[in-house]
């Protein structure tokens, strides 16, 4: 299956949510927001406890994470106060972040494919909001950006599993298969990720930054400049992680191309140990591989 055009292909992906209707998840903005700018010190805990507890389903997730067999508890956490002092501040947003994604996209726990992905859109989140300075960008702004670059791939993983599961053979998310996804869908990835953000009301800021993001428009707004390279971060770490080697030697290159190699290692550092602690909860709760 094939489209001619552009504008023929986002009809389709329109076609293909629209299909989809109530079933498709909603993304609350504001949450990922301020989960993505909060500063996460012993100061913010009565913020982040506020935060948590204004909406059911971040409570839920927050529980669950806490009473994950990772931390080998004898007693059952059942406050938002205790699970925070279970997860630790440093590690509780990318954890909270994994699950509010998991839950909205009713991704199985031992859905090891997309529980991945679900990671690989966080680590481009948090790189996005390191980078945020760097570019003159709202952290907010671009850690939800860089979370929802990928929301495409969600979509397709969720709600059309046998045809991504044909496209992305061999699990490499990561890996450019924009022509078998027009081939099997009509549209790729892309063009459903910004129709999604579209469909979801996303500033149009966040929308065309994405979509230039992934168009390699490099000349464009600082926005999208940082999404870009916050992809390549989490391509990097994801490279690492599945130790695919020469895929990591060619990221680590472009990515110092872009950003330049101090910067590389400033992002890796600030990033690793809440990426190191995401990995190991969701490898001890999924069975999953994790990052070292």
């Amino acid at each position: 299956m094939t489209s001619n055009s552009t504008e023929e292909r986002y009809a389709l992906a329109e076609a293909w949510l629209q299909e989809h209707g109530a079933d498709l998840p909603k993304f609350n903005t504001s949450l990922a927001g301020a989960i993505g700018t909060l500063n996460w010190d012993e100061g913010d805990i009565h913020e982040l406890e506020r935060l948590i507890s204004s909406d059911p389903a971040t409570i839920v997730c927050t529980l669950r994470a806490a009473n994950s067999p990772f931390f080998g508890l004898s007693k059952r956490v059942d406050s938002i106060r205790h699970a925070l002092t279970v997860l630790g501040l440093s590690s509780v947003r990318s954890i909270l972040m994994r699950g509010y994604l998991a839950d909205s996209f009713g991704i199985a726990d031992k859905d090891r494919l997309a529980g991945d992905y679900v990671e690989h859109c966080i680590v481009s989140g948090l790189a996005a909001r390191e980078l945020a300075v760097k570019y003159e960008v709202a952290q907010d702004t671009a850690y939800v950006a860089g979370v929802l670059q990928g929301v495409g791939k969600l979509m397709l993983l969720a709600y059309s599993r046998q045809q991504a599961d044909a496209i992305y053979t061999g699990g490499d998310l990561t890996a450019n298969r924009e022509p078998m996804e027009i081939e099997v869908l009509g549209f790729d990835h892309v063009e459903l990720t910004v129709s999604t953000l579209r469909a979801w009301h996303m500033p149009d800021a966040i929308t065309t930054a994405v979509d230039d993001a992934h168009r390699n428009r490099r000349n464009s707004s600082p926005l999208t400049r940082t999404i870009l390279a916050a992809r390549l971060v989490a391509d990097y770490v994801d490279h690492q992680r599945f130790e695919r080697q020469e895929d990591i030697v060619a990221v680590r290159a472009q990515l110092a191309a872009v950003i330049g190699e101090s910067n590389v290692v400033k992002v890796l550092a600030r990033i690793h140990h809440e990426v190191s602690e995401m990995f190991s909860w969701a490898a001890t709760r999924d069975g999953a591989a994790s990052w070292t």
